[in-house]
């Protein structure tokens, strides 16, 4: 028995060794890299076919692809990139308002002090003038001849 499994395990060596040779000279033939290579290119070439016809029947059935959505996220992208840029100067824009109207602000209350201060003292020196009495305030007779008008044009 301890023959047989010594044969066994001599036919088995020898046959993993001439495999092992067979298999190299296969890799090493230019004839097996040609096919290879023939193999990978028919490979490719038949993705590209199969994905130009996913693209036309979603094209026919005018549902977006893969290409349609890459597009669509660059441009959402350069929106959102645009839409930043607007806001920060928009931020700007109303910081340097502020800014100026603060300042045109403390400028006018500066301006409205000083105006106060020369009313205060122009105030006692004159004395408002007293009004003239049994003269008719100057609308009052328009009103009666326009209510006159009115009553004369509904009879």
């Amino acid at each position: 028995m301890k023959q047989n499994r010594s044969i066994w395990q001599e036919v088995s060596r020898l046959y993993e060794q001439r495999l092992a040779e067979a298999v190299g000279e296969m890799l090493n033939s230019e004839r097996f890299a040609n096919a290879v290579q023939k193999v990978l290119t028919t490979s490719e070439d038949f993705r590209k076919l199969v994905i130009r016809g996913i693209e036309t029947a979603m094209s026919n059935l005018e549902l977006p692809t893969g290409q349609d959505f890459a597009r669509l996220y660059r441009m959402l992208d350069g929106l959102d990139d645009a839409l930043f840029g607007i806001r920060s100067e928009l931020h700007e824009l109303r910081k340097n308002d502020f800014n100026r109207i603060d300042g045109r602000l403390d400028e006018l209350e500066l301006r409205l002090a000083r105006m106060e201060k020369q009313l205060a003292a122009l105030a006692p020196a004159k004395k408002p003038a007293p009004a003239k009495p049994g003269r008719p305030k100057s609308g009052g007779a328009k009103k009666e001849r326009s209510t006159k008008g009115k009553a004369a044009k509904k009879a």
